[in-house]
């Protein structure tokens, strides 16, 4: 993750052997403000997909020989700081960045077979959501951390960053070009998000 993350402010740090888990301000803040206005109970299930996906990415920096030195819970999500890693190839880092939309396809195929009511049927729909939002390549998502491992593979870092800034531009017209066509997916939340994607694609490239 991009050391920002790991420097941001912190309230509350807990120790776990080596691992460190920090948790943000932010984290608290938007925790508190969801759970408040989750009249409906809709919150908990995208919590939990969001827990799920995170797994993914550690289960498999785990099985791939990828160390975790700590992960931090932010209000713009949960980062993990890899630690040591064993030599690999692409494959291993493209099994690491795609974990995590990996996991949520799987549950979203299967609380889809097996809906099991009105919960069942929202939790297989946002993951499938979450998956496929972070296959987009813009800012900091899997999708785009993917596509950089396959391009630093061929290319130097210079060209890898010069592709990298014109897919995540594009893609980010491309998500404000739909926001503006269709008017109900202009809103504050959808705003914020992208703003949030524009300024890692700033910072990274």
């Amino acid at each position: 993750i991009p050391p920002m993350y790991w420097r941001c402010t912190t309230v509350l740090d807990l120790r776990l052997g080596r691992l460190t888990l920090r948790f943000g301000f932010s984290f608290f803040l938007l925790m508190a403000v969801l759970l408040v206005w989750d009249r409906d109970r809709l919150v908990l299930p995208v919590l939990l997909a969001v827990i799920l996906h995170e797994l993914g990415h550690l289960t498999a920096m785990l099985l791939c020989g990828v160390g975790v030195r700590g992960v931090c819970c932010t209000g713009s999500g949960v980062h993990i700081l890899p630690g040591w890693h064993k030599k690999g190839g692409m494959i291993r880092e493209l099994t690491v960045h795609l974990a995590g939309v990996a996991v949520n396809f799987l549950m979203a195929g299967l609380f889809f077979l097996f809906p099991m009511g009105f919960y069942g049927a929202y939790f297989s729909l946002i993951n499938l959501l979450l998956g496929c939002f972070h296959l987009i390549s813009a800012g900091n998502l899997d999708g785009a951390n993917a596509l950089r491992c396959l391009l630093s593979r061929y290319c130097s870092e210079a060209v890898t960053r010069r592709w990298m800034r014109l897919v995540s531009t594009g893609c980010l017209g491309l998500l404000l070009w739909q926001m503006l066509r269709a008017a109900s997916m202009l809103n504050f939340s959808a705003m914020i998000l992208w703003c949030y994607l524009l300024i890692c694609t700033v910072r990274e490239y």
